[in-house]
């Protein structure tokens, strides 16, 4: 049963994902290991999904209820329980944003059986060694900014200008910093272009024949 990346049945998932063995986990915590299932990359902790995660471990929940695997007040107990899954820092998540990117673009092309089980070897354009700086530049301009300005957050993309391979992808200065809901990449939010379009309009101009000079 694959889980993800690496991680295959249940046993492994539960270690990766809670840190105990599968007979150790809570109602709440085995709801989670069967929601993921449907769709491991999807409903990856570690994703950008954890909302829709969340309503499908309700549901497994719900469905364990109906079916009498669980009281009334275990349901209730595991409803509110608040699971907290492994720090995604400790199962050698690296280039995050930019891996969530590439997993999410995956599962819509192929699909997500494909993506888990079809043996993909899948050869991006990172170079590992400059997003280490980049997250580095970004983390440390992000902080100096939400002192100065009040901006918690910040992202940088770095392209290959003659091929256009996304060298450097950072979503935010801290992936896994759940105070600013690190894990969303604000490198792929809609944003107003603001003066960041104008080499664009002026190279329209240029082609149509304006000059430098000209007064528009």
């Amino acid at each position: 049963m694959p889980y993800g990346g690496n991680i295959y049945g249940v046993e492994e998932a539960s270690q990766t994902f809670f840190s105990k063995h599968s007979s150790d986990v809570t109602i709440a915590e085995s709801a989670y290991l069967a929601a993921v299932l449907n769709a491991p990359t999807y409903y990856s902790p570690y994703g950008n999904h954890r909302d829709k995660l969340e309503d499908r471990k309700n549901l497994v929940l719900h469905e364990m209820l109906q079916n009498k695997f669980i009281t009334d007040q275990e349901h209730k107990t595991a409803m509110a329980e608040k699971v907290a899954f492994k720090p995604a820092e400790n199962v050698g998540l690296k280039a995050p944003h930019f891996v969530m990117f590439i997993k999410d673009y995956l599962t819509e092309k192929y699909g997500d059986r494909v993506l888990e089980e079809g043996g993909l070897k899948v050869i991006t354009t990172l170079d590992y060694d400059l997003q280490e700086k980049a997250e580095a530049i970004v983390k440390k301009h992000a902080l100096q900014n939400e002192k100065t300005f009040n901006a918690e957050n910040a992202a940088m993309v770095a392209i290959e200008p003659g091929t256009g391979q996304i060298l450097v992808m950072v979503g935010s200065r801290d992936y896994f910093d759940k105070n600013i809901d690190g894990n969303f990449n604000v490198a792929l939010a809609h944003r107003q272009p603001g003066s960041s379009f104008k080499p664009i309009v002026y190279a329209e101009a240029f082609d149509k024949g304006y000059t430098p000079e000209t007064v528009l």
